[in-house]
């Protein structure tokens, strides 16, 4: 069997590491879904209400979204990829110890706050550090499974919470091993980063060109170094010749101005596909149905590893049958199982407080699809998307 060249190996072990941010943005996006049904979690805090529980999520979204938006674009360009990636670790690390050793609620949203932070920082800068270091053929296929890292980090959470909540004699630790082991992905990922390299694309925009020399030597064949170099510098000059005064092309023009309101409306939608409320909140919608804490917890581990099932499928057929189509067919699908979700919750009847178990399967059964639409429709083939519709507005513009 013939050995894969080893700077083709190095290309995808850089994006393995770097994909590993997905891993533990998809471990914390089960976390919290998982520990606030836990009995000895809502005793230690006192039982938070409904606000409370709701504030736990939103101060790690605006965190996410502060970070993601203004303080990673500084880091990333200032001090490299690898840095925002790292310091995003880290913050995930020290929210991790504040939320399980913290003696009040108070704290634990501080916590929440603090792994927010971090993955705003590293979450943008993973994405811009395999595009801007792995070969443009493999490109689509890693961000794939960039994506499939996230479900392997949910399933982590879920089966971690699954044997914390069989076994009640552990008190709090029931739930504080669930989020002391998040501390492990970021952790790993600070390791493994050590030893990768900073993106030449990078060291180009600060001058150094031997050293964004010496990264291609170590990921391009030897005939492919300086046609790349040359490549990237041609981009960074236009780039620099772009953003002279002429953006006010993307509303001037009609037709720049459509493609501009189009990319904005793709990444709208995809932030409001909906999967958010059944991640971060499943656990009290199917309280509704199953008394079982054990039971709610099993459900979440198994519709996770459907999530790598969709994914893997996505992966395999994206190329047969185009980024576009499945983006769109997944939607209307999506749509269809929002509608079932919601009238399955408000409109089934109540019997002694509860809904029936039926109601229970018949969301869990519409939520699978619902995932299906999530992957099908994710992040790889939503850019593929957004990419050729600003793509060809970008050479429009250049021509």
């Amino acid at each position: 069997m013939k050995k894969a060249p080893k700077h083709l190996v190095r290309n995808y072990l850089v994006a393995l590491v770097a994909a590993m941010c997905m891993i533990q943005y998809g471990y914390d996006a089960t976390l919290f879904s998982s520990v606030q049904i836990v009995p000895s979690w809502r005793n230690y805090f006192g039982n938070p209400n409904p606000p409370l529980v709701g504030a736990v999520t939103t101060a790690y979204n605006v965190a996410a979204v502060i970070f993601g938006f203004f303080i990673s674009p500084i880091v990333s360009d200032g001090f490299g990829r690898r840095w925002a990636i790292a310091l995003g670790s880290l913050f995930v690390v020290v929210g991790a110890f504040v939320m399980s050793f913290t003696p009040s609620i108070g704290g634990f949203i501080a916590g929440r706050v603090l792994v927010g932070a971090g993955q705003g920082l590293n979450l943008p800068s993973g994405p811009i550090y395999i595009g801007e270091l792995v070969y443009a053929r493999i490109r689509g296929r890693l961000m794939s499974f960039w994506q499939m890292c996230y479900g392997i980090g949910a399933i982590l959470a879920s089966y971690i919470a699954l044997a914390g909540i069989d076994s009640p004699h552990l008190g709090a630790w029931q739930w504080r091993i669930v989020t002391l082991l998040q501390i492990i992905p970021p952790m790993v990922l600070m390791f493994f980063l050590y030893f990768c390299p900073e993106t030449p694309r990078w060291y180009l925009q600060k001058g150094r060109v031997e050293e964004a020399r010496k990264v291609l030597e170590t990921v391009r064949l030897p005939e492919e170094v300086e046609p790349e170099l040359t490549e990237i510098r041609e981009a960074l000059e236009y780039e620099k010749e772009f953003t002279k005064g002429r953006y006010r092309q993307l509303f001037i023009n009609k037709s720049y101005r459509k493609r501009l309101i189009l990319g904005i409306a793709l990444n709208f939608g995809q932030q409001l596909t909906g999967i958010g409320s059944l991640t971060n909140y499943s656990g009290i919608i199917y309280k509704q149905v199953f008394s079982s804490s054990n039971t709610i917890v099993l459900i979440n581990a198994v519709t996770n590893v459907l999530g790598i099932f969709y994914t893997l499928t996505a992966t395999f057929f994206v190329d047969k049958w185009g980024r576009r189509p499945m983006f769109i067919w997944g939607a209307v699908g999506q749509g269809l199982m929002m509608m079932a979700v919601a009238t399955l919750v408000t409109q089934a009847p109540v019997v002694n407080g509860r809904q029936s178990v039926g109601t229970g399967i018949g969301t869990v059964i519409s939520k699978s699809p619902w995932m299906m639409r999530a992957n099908f429709a994710s992040s790889e083939h939503f850019y593929c998307v957004l990419c050729s519709v600003m793509g060809r507005l970008h050479m429009d513009l250049d021509g």
